[in-house]
């Protein structure tokens, strides 16, 4: 099969076709939204072939063939080496450099966030833009810093208290999804006299759920949320407050439907013995706003997401499903990250996504006030509140 006319002439001109495939598929997925179709990758595979042979016929041959690489002088070949890779790392850094020093803002500012139901979104990239588009990615809690956001190995439920050990608690209870809702829980707790306990866990649902890691199984995520609902129930808290990613990996042979999702919350709630409130899941706006939002330093409107899309799937449905049935509250604070219409990216002075799910470590601060107005009637009064 490999000696057949046509495997021999793409293993000639393979590294051409090495050289351009990549360019050819990954700058059209930069500049479309979403993922590129099947159909059209296919299609930019197929184009890339004459362009390989091209480039195999008038560039790669020629410069192999020339007589200064033919004779073999090994200081020649060494040099040629060198002065490409040289040329190469040249191009690279000041490539890096333009990128870096490139505007990524308009050149005007925004109103300070004010953090309100029906939101209307900046509809440019402020120059006081918080945080800048740069360090979205870095705008994390700081349970990350702290080592309280669990790594996949770990399934310790010691958890980790913020404030008077002494207060009565509140405590935090999921995965990243829960880790995002922790400066605005530490912001009323604090004000409040509350201490807050953190349990999560990267990619951890807090639903009874089976989940993948990266298309591998993950007995530690059971494992730890099993000892940390013993570890609650041991010494109730005041208020367990849930949350969870609604979009996970699960495993095979598990339905992604509500009737699924209702069950896999339903376990964990029942489980707890202790006053709990669950977290609507925040949107989701499928991919990253900060590369679209550099694109559209102008039109910022051009990165918000439908509602309807972002606040979709059959894990929304299936908690509130069981929180309704259980007579949990379920604190949704979607109101105040989306209009009637769309979930704007920019809210204020303020970038709302580190990435294409999660809210930054500015907004959630913001949002301490709502939280907490939505907490304080389900927390029973104490002498320091």
């Amino acid at each position: 099969m490999l000696s057949a006319r046509g495997m021999v002439f793409l293993g000639t001109i393979s590294y051409s076709l090495y050289l351009v495939h990549w360019p050819a598929i990954v700058l059209p997925g930069t500049a479309l939204p979403g993922e590129l179709p099947l159909w059209m990758t296919l299609l930019i595979a197929v184009a890339c072939v004459p362009v390989a042979w091209l480039l195999y016929r008038f560039v790669e041959d020629p410069v192999r063939r020339t007589p200064l690489l033919t004779k073999r002088r090994a200081r020649v070949t060494l040099a040629g080496a060198l002065a490409g890779s040289l040329a190469c790392l040249g191009l690279a850094s000041a490539a890096y450099a333009v990128a870096d020093t490139r505007s990524l803002h308009a050149e005007r500012a925004a109103s300070s966030t004010v953090i309100a139901d029906a939101p209307r979104g900046t509809d440019f990239v402020p120059d006081n833009l918080a945080p800048a588009l740069r360090d979205a990615r870095d705008s994390l809690p700081e349970v990350y810093d702290d080592g309280c956001m669990l790594g996949i190995a770990s399934t310790d439920a010691e958890g980790c208290v913020y404030g008077d050990p002494a207060a009565p608690r509140i405590v935090l209870f999921g995965d990243s999804h829960a880790a995002q809702w922790f400066p605005a829980l530490e912001g009323f707790a604090t004000s409040a006299g509350y201490s807050v306990e953190v349990h999560t866990k990267s990619s951890c649902p807090a639903a009874d759920i089976e989940s993948l890691r990266r298309g591998a199984p993950y007995p530690q995520c059971p494992e730890w949320r099993d000892a940390v609902i013993d570890r609650i129930n041991a010494s109730p808290p005041a208020l367990v407050v849930l949350a969870t990613f609604t979009d996970p990996e699960l495993a095979p042979g598990v339905d992604d439907d509500a009737k699924t999702w209702a069950a896999a919350f339903g376990r964990t709630l029942d489980a707890i013995d202790a006053p709990v409130a669950m977290m609507a899941d925040t949107p989701d706006m499928r991919e990253d706003p900060a590369p679209c939002l550099s694109a559209h330093l102008s039109d910022a409107a051009a990165c918000a997401q439908p509602r309807t899309v972002a606040l979709e799937g059959p894990a929304r449905q299936g908690e509130a499903t069981a929180a309704a049935k259980r007579g949990i509250p379920l604190v949704d604070l979607n109101e105040y990250l989306c209009d009637a219409d769309a979930c704007p990216p920019i809210i204020g002075n303020t970038l709302v996504y580190r990435d294409s799910h999660h809210l930054t470590a500015a907004i959630s601060a913001d949002m301490a006030h709502v939280l907490g107005r939505a907490l304080q009637p389900l927390l029973p009064p104490h002498a320091g509140g």
